[in-house]
């Protein structure tokens, strides 16, 4: 995977992440903020007083991706994040597939 497709990945969760906890109607320091569990403890990466108005291609959470290798063309990695309410400790599981090593087909049946 390249690392232009890795970063985007990561920038969907990363923005799905933020819309959940912007979208809360709890007030509250937890609330304004989401962490990201790193091997020294957990680390703050976005604040609702500090967030961007646009997107600007960074990935503050791609250093914290554990990748393991799975089957040849196939990589899948690990993040866990922390917010608050019902989210407040979410597991995102990710993927990498080499689309040169791996073929993806439908075995749904086709509509004839």
């Amino acid at each position: 995977m390249t690392p232009t497709l890795r970063i985007f990945l990561l920038s969907l969760v990363a923005a799905g992440a933020t819309g959940a906890a912007a979208s809360r109607p709890e007030t509250g320091r937890s609330a304004d903020t989401l962490a990201v569990k790193t091997a020294s403890g957990w680390k703050t990466w976005w604040r609702r007083d500090a967030s961007p108005s646009r997107w600007d291609g960074s990935a503050p959470l791609a250093h914290h991706v554990h990748w393991k290798a799975g089957v040849p063309g196939v990589q899948w990695g690990e993040l866990r994040l922390r917010g608050a309410g019902p989210g407040r400790r979410t597991r995102v599981v990710l993927a990498q597939i080499n689309p040169r090593q791996i073929r993806l087909a439908s075995t749904a049946s086709r509509p004839t």
